[in-house]
């Protein structure tokens, strides 16, 4: 079952619509979801922008707060610093103390935006050694899931897919496999 989601803010204007989809996934699970906003500094020597990015990173995280306490979950939002690392790297690091990570489309984002959720995804999928769920920005997502449907192959990779998919496969109504 999955009780602590993690949702990583990527800056982009999927953002709002992947929050939602994380409250409503966090309350139908019973779930706590983590917000993570990461403020990155791209090098150290630059004081000024080092204040000005936490202030951002502030503000954002006030917002966020805002936006989740009427809500009725359990939820928590996090201000990270990547000093060392860039964000996708920092948010990797956070997951793996989740049972999943949420993060929006690509769908109709500018190509800066597209291109920073894309190495964000890549660096959950592939260092997290969590699930990650994708959510598409346009599509309001209802849980629990009515009807899902698995591409199934006899793998490795195939099977630890469908195992980390179990909770929220089991409460859909219904599941078809595709080989």
């Amino acid at each position: 079952m999955f009780r602590d989601l993690l949702l990583p803010i990527t800056g982009t204007p999927t953002d709002a619509a992947t929050v939602e989809s994380g409250v409503r996934l966090a309350r139908a699970l019973g779930a706590h979801l983590s917000v993570l906003e990461t403020v990155s500094i791209p090098e150290a020597l630059l004081q000024d922008l080092h204040a000005a990015l936490l202030e951002r990173g502030a503000a954002n995280v006030a917002k966020l707060r805002g936006r989740l306490a009427g809500e009725g979950i359990a939820h928590e939002v996090r201000l990270a610093e990547a000093l060392f690392a860039e964000p996708p790297q920092l948010a990797a690091l956070h997951a793996r103390h989740a049972d999943v990570a949420l993060l929006g489309g690509v769908q109709g984002l500018a190509a800066d935006d597209a291109a920073a959720v894309r190495r964000m995804f890549a660096e959950l999928l592939f260092q997290s050694g969590r699930p990650l769920l994708a959510i598409p920005p346009q599509h309001p997502c209802e849980w629990p899931v009515r009807h899902a449907v698995v591409a199934w192959q006899p793998t490795r990779e195939a099977a630890r897919a469908l195992h980390d998919a179990l909770p929220l496969l089991a409460q859909a109504a219904s599941v078809d496999v595709l080989m």
